[in-house]
C-alpha cells in the first residue's frame, strides 16, 4: 500500500513507520499510543497536540484516528481526521492567565472582595474581607449574608437580593 500522509501522522500499512516528523517534541509520545491502536490496543482513539508548521509557527490539532483491520484482524490502514484547535487553544490559555490575575488579586488586594451567590450565600471570602469581619473563610462560608447584615440595612440588603435572583 503506498504512504500517504496527512500533517505528521501517516496512512500506512506499517505501525512502526515514524510519524512524528511534524510534530513537537512534548507531541512526540503520542507515537506510542499509535503503535498501541496498530496493535490492535485502540481501535481507534483521539488526542489534541501540537505541530510545527512550515514556516515554524505551532499550532494544535485535534487528531482522531480510526484504525482499519482485514480478516486476520491485522492492522492494514488508518483514517485520520486534524481539526486545526489552535484558536481554541489560544482562547483557553487567555482564559487560563485573567483567571490567575483575578484570583491573585483577589487574594492579595487589601479592599474586601466576597464572591456570594444571587441568594446571598458566601461562596469565597479574600483574607482582607475575613478580616474585616473577624471570620475565618470557613466560618464565612456557612453563613448568609444576611447573617452579617447589620438590622437597620437588612430591608435594602433583601431588595437587592431579589433583584439579583430575579436577573
Amino acid at each position: 500500500m503506498p504512504r500517504r500522509t496527512v500533517r505528521s501522522v501517516a496512512a500506512t500499512s506499517s505501525a512502526a513507520d515514524s510519524t512524528s516528523s511534524c510534530s513537537t517534541p512534548t507531541s512526540a509520545p503520542n507515537s506510542t499510543r499509535r503503535a498501541d491502536a496498530a496493535s490492535g490496543k485502540y481501535r481507534s482513539f483521539s488526542v489534541e497536540k501540537r505541530y510545527q508548521r512550515k514556516d515554524g509557527a505551532t499550532i494544535w490539532g485535534h487528531v482522531s484516528v480510526n484504525w482499519f483491520y482485514d480478516e486476520a484482524d491485522k492492522p492494514v490502514y488508518s483514517v485520520t481526521l486534524i481539526q486545526d484547535i489552535t484558536d481554541r487553544k489560544r482562547t483557553e490559555e487567555a482564559l487560563r492567565q485573567s483567571e490567575e490575575r483575578f484570583r491573585s488579586m483577589f487574594q492579595h488586594t487589601s479592599a474586601g472582595m466576597v464572591i456570594i451567590s444571587p441568594g446571598g450565600a458566601f461562596l469565597d471570602a479574600n483574607p482582607a474581607f475575613c478580616s474585616f469581619l473577624g471570620y475565618p473563610l470557613q466560618e464565612l462560608l456557612n453563613l448568609h449574608v444576611m447573617d452579617i447584615t447589620h438590622p437597620d440595612n437588612r430591608e435594602e440588603t433583601l431588595f437587592r437580593l431579589g433583584e439579583a435572583q430575579a436577573g
